[in-house]
This record gives structure tokens, C-alpha cells and sequence, in this order.
């Protein structure tokens, strides 16, 4: 049984949705957004990480951009030919031999009738 583990962007999106409709949880989002989100989402996160909740408003837009990773972070060339274009050799099972069908009333009585024939 496969048990879905919902992404970063499906918990945003359900924080947010419940921002909107919850005002009460608006408001402790907007005054600790890291303990709100430990709560929320059930985790610990670890003190080094700082959460920003921003209120967009009429005067003001939010935009959030993503982190740019290191360059000690960034894939090698192979690494990204075996992502892109590589292929891994998957075995393909080859059928065992095909049984013999279960016999039928018409398929018995066929060959009774041929065997009668002959």
C-alpha cells in the first residue's frame, strides 16, 4: 500500500487556502509563522530556519523568488546525460511458454467427434 507524503507546494497551497478562510489562523501565521507552522504541519524545524509571511496588500506586492543553488550543489556533466538522455537496462521478463487451454464442452466434443471420424 503506498501511503501519498503530499509536496512542499500541496502544504503551502493548504496554507494559504486556510489563511484565507480562517482569520484567527491568519493572524498567528502573521505574528510567528514558524511555530505556527510546526503546529500546523506537525514537525520541528530546525532553529537555523527563518520563515517569512508577507501580507500582500493593495499598495504592495509579494514576490518570492527560488534559492539559487551552489555551484557545489549543481549536477555534473554525466550526471546530467544519465538524468536527460541516460537509460537504465530494465529486464523485460519473457512469458513462459503458454499453457494449454482449458478444454470446453464445444472443443470435447470436437475432438470426440473428429477421433470418431477417423
Amino acid at each position: 500500500m503506498t501511503i501519498p507524503v503530499p509536496s512542499a507546494v500541496d502544504s503551502r497551497e493548504q496554507i494559504v487556502e486556510r489563511a484565507v478562510s480562517d482569520p484567527a489562523f491568519r493572524q498567528q501565521l502573521l505574528a510567528n509563522p514558524k511555530r505556527t507552522l510546526e503546529q500546523t504541519l506537525g514537525v520541528t524545524l530546525p532553529p537555523s530556519l527563518e520563515v517569512v509571511v508577507e501580507e500582500e496588500t493593495a499598495s504592495r506586492v509579494c514576490l518570492v523568488l527560488p534559492r539559487l543553488a551552489p555551484a557545489s550543489e549543481e549536477l555534473t556533466d554525466e550526471q546530467l546525460t544519465a538524468a536527460a538522455g541516460g537509460s537504465l537496462p530494465i529486464p523485460i521478463p519473457r512469458p513462459a511458454a503458454m499453457p494449454e487451454p482449458m478444454p470446453t464442452p464445444t472443443m470435447l466434443i470436437s475432438s470426440l467427434y473428429l477421433n470418431v471420424r477417423r
